[in-house]
């Protein structure tokens, strides 16, 4: 029981640091888009 809810956390952390970097990574994405957008 304490040794699946211990694994439980870990992927729910995990994940959580997937959707940071996702949305860090989208971000990033839209701001360069922008710059190509604006110096067109």
């Amino acid at each position: 029981m304490i040794n699946t809810k211990s694994s439980w956390s870990e992927k729910t952390l995990l994940l959580l640091e997937f959707k940071k970097n996702l949305v860090k990574f989208l971000h990033l994405f839209y701001l360069v888009s922008l710059c190509i957008t604006i110096n067109m």
